[in-house]
């Protein structure tokens, strides 16, 4: 479950939160001035995006050697497909 809560009630009850995102998977979002600003989530699910962030790195790096494409343009479409995985990721 993902819950939302102030930077304020954050630092007030970090030690339950974290127990909650510990031991219960909760993931809280926290709002600055009414906007998101950090993610508490469990280390799991850290870790997981890691290992993905970084697979497909390698994966890109091995591609882009394979098909011998120019420093700008795989700059671009790296880009491009952070910018997707983001978005995708913010709507879930």
């Amino acid at each position: 479950m993902e819950k939302t809560i102030g930077v304020t009630q954050a630092r007030s009850e970090l030690n339950t939160i974290v127990e909650q995102v510990e031991r219960e998977g909760e993931t809280f979002i926290i709002q600055r001035h009414g906007k998101a600003a950090a993610v508490l989530v469990p280390i799991e699910l850290y870790e997981m995006w890691k290992q993905q962030k970084e697979s497909f790195f390698d994966t890109f790096r091995q591609t882009q050697k394979q098909a011998d494409l120019d420093a700008d343009l795989a700059e671009e479409i790296a880009a491009e497909a952070i910018s997707a995985i983001r978005e995708s990721t913010s709507r879930s």
